[in-house]
């Protein structure tokens, strides 16, 4: 009798007794116990049978509980692969991250090289950085020769108008010259533009973009009749009469004298190409409680819309051998002066205005601000 199923046999063996036929099913962990019996109720006895089946009579099962293990092992290692990439990735990122941000402000940083997924990644961000530094250099030498062309062109801008002033200067100087009729102040025209030209060319020798204005209270029509006097044989060759309108008398406002003249002999020099032949230029000074104003009137046919938009804008020109600086460096040389530049259409005509502060609007300003 087996001492382990000795109690299920006898349970068994009631059961038959009872029954006529009883059969219990023991499951083990390794093998599995069949245990009937069947009652003889003519001569009154019990026979009972076992059986045990091992593990090793059902490979099935054996080999599902070793799946099973290889299963969990797998999953685990699987686990703690993802946990691990999960990790590795994460640092990842945050390095790539850290070096976009070095990036921003420092474009010959880079990446540190990697050999997990997130290194073709840097490389290819460390590729575009070198190729976007390349093109900043690029973009600066283009700037950079932008900014030298544009002073160069600036400079052979404002050259030509005092040259010829002196070119027409000596023209009138010799023609009196055959009269006997020369006169001291009959040079002071070409004394006056080749200090300009000197001033001019000290500037690009000093590499100055612009000086700052020598701001002074001063008379405005002085230097209004300056301008018109060295135009005056330009407008002559054309047949243009300058009419000018001193204003109230004594009228003076706070600006640089020098920058003034460049702006009004911009201004009276398109005029005079603008009034074309037989035309008609006014010059009026006017002032109000802060402003002294200076207009320039020609009976020109006026500017289109397209070049009223684009009037200011630097290079932009409709003159065959204009630079298109002319009139924006007009209104820079304005708005350094404390004033402003502006164009009125009056069609047929156009007026261009010049706006100064006048000398007690300015102590004003300065005793306010200070």
């Amino acid at each position: 009798m087996p001492t382990a199923e000795l109690d299920d046999i006898l349970a068994t063996i009631s059961q038959g007794r009872v029954a006529g036929v009883a059969q219990r099913i023991l499951r083990g962990q390794h093998d599995i116990v069949v245990i009937e019996a069947k009652a003889d109720r003519q001569n009154g006895f019990v026979s009972w049978t076992m059986k045990r089946l091992t593990g090793r009579s059902e490979p099935g099962t054996h080999r599902r509980e070793i799946l099973l293990s290889a299963l969990v092992l797998t999953a685990l290692i699987s686990i703690a692969g993802t946990l691990a990439t999960g990790v590795l990735l994460q640092r990842g990122i945050s390095q790539i991250k850290t070096g976009l941000s070095g990036l921003e402000f420092n474009f010959s940083h880079r990446l540190p090289a990697r050999n997990d997924e997130l290194g073709e990644i840097s490389h290819s961000i460390n590729r575009m950085a070198e190729v976007r530094q390349k093109l900043e250099a690029d973009l600066r030498r283009e700037d950079r020769l932008r900014t030298v062309g544009r002073l160069v062109a600036g400079i052979a801008h404002e050259i030509r108008n005092p040259l010829n002033s002196i070119r027409l200067s000596i023209q009138y100087i010799e023609r009196r010259l055959g009269n006997n009729g020369v006169r001291a102040e009959d040079l002071r025209p070409v004394i006056d533009e080749v200090d300009r030209l000197n001033s001019l060319l000290t500037n690009l020798l000093t590499f100055q973009k612009t000086r700052q204005p020598d701001l002074r209270d001063q008379p405005v029509a002085p230097v209004i009749q300056k301008c018109v006097n060295l135009v005056q044989p330009q407008a002559d060759g054309r047949n243009i009469e300058i009419r000018t309108e001193p204003g109230p008398p004594n009228l003076e406002a706070r600006f640089d004298p020098e920058h003034l003249t460049q702006m009004l002999i911009n201004l009276l020099l398109n005029a005079i190409e603008a009034a074309g032949q037989n035309g008609t230029i006014d010059v009026r000074l006017e002032q109000d409680e802060a402003m002294a104003r200076i207009q320039v009137h020609d009976s020109g046919p006026g500017l289109t819309e397209e070049q009223k938009e684009h009037l200011f804008e630097a290079f932009y020109t409709t003159k065959a051998d204009g630079t298109g600086l002319g009139l924006a460096v007009s209104r820079e040389l304005a708005t350094g002066m404390g004033g402003t530049l502006r164009y009125r259409n009056d069609r047929p005509r156009a007026t261009f205005e010049i706006e100064l502060p006048r000398i007690a609007y300015a102590n004003s300003c300065y005793d306010t601000d200070r």
